[in-house]
């Protein structure tokens, strides 16, 4: 279950992915978003333009050569990070002791029901994405269609 703290952020996945980058090795050029992303410029252009307009990022021109623009988090930026790493910490803490509550039988069952589901999962994603190339061109042609939209 995820914190209402964070599903309020109205924030896209890609965009969370930009701020940890960011946050995390400091000022990146915009070519080094989109790599780490796997997006290209214009798409890191987007996702940085809608951070900026927020107030999450800035931009700076780079002293050195004046066609690099550099990202970086903003204070405010760098509040959110810290606020959605302080929202994580919680909900481990919460996670954490839910298990200490539990006997060794109970952790025992559910380390098995976690393991199914995990074979599930994975028996799913192959007949999705090996037993038919029309269904995983399907996939892939949506999930560009979301990211085109804005929905990634």
């Amino acid at each position: 279950m995820l914190p209402n703290n964070w599903l309020n952020l109205g924030l896209t996945v890609t965009q969370v992915k930009m701020l940890l980058l960011l946050s995390s090795h400091g000022r990146l050029r915009m070519g080094d978003l989109a790599s780490a992303l796997g997006k290209n410029a214009k798409t890191a252009t987007g996702i940085v333009n809608r951070l900026v307009s927020r107030g999450i990022v800035v931009r700076e021109d780079d002293a050195n050569d004046r066609r690099v623009v550099r990202c970086k988090l903003s204070d405010e930026g760098r509040g959110l990070i810290n606020h959605i790493f302080e929202v994580g910490d919680t909900e481990r803490g919460r996670v954490r002791d839910l298990l200490r509550e539990m006997t060794v039988e109970e952790l025992s069952r559910l380390a098995v029901a976690l393991e199914e589901v995990d074979i599930h999962f994975r028996k799913a994603w192959e007949a999705i994405t090996e037993a038919s190339p029309a269904n995983k061109q399907e996939f892939t042609t949506q999930g560009q269609k979301n990211r085109h939209e804005g929905r990634d």
